[in-house]
């Protein structure tokens, strides 16, 4: 998938290897990566489940673009309360 380009007429996705080629790894260690990680951009239907499964994102939060779904989360940490 990985340097391949999905459109459906109205939006594109560019799924390039700048962006998205990393370190090939085990599901759990992505798990774990993706509960700690800010920001998080998923793709393809593997991923898209192993998120769901690991309560990052939710169907609510998927787009499907030429049949490839795609996920993006944002976590914000919390400030500290004013006194």
């Amino acid at each position: 998938m990985v340097g391949q380009t999905f459109s459906d007429g109205t939006l594109t996705l560019e799924v390039s290897e700048f962006f998205y080629k990393g370190e090939i790894t085990s599901l759990p260690d992505v798990g774990g990566a993706l509960e700690n990680a800010g920001i998080v951009n998923i793709v393809g239907k593997r991923s898209i489940a192993h998120a769901i499964e690991h309560g990052i994102i939710t169907e609510d939060n998927i787009i499907v673009i030429d049949g490839v779904p795609h996920a993006q989360t944002v976590t914000m940490p919390a400030s500290p309360q004013a006194p």
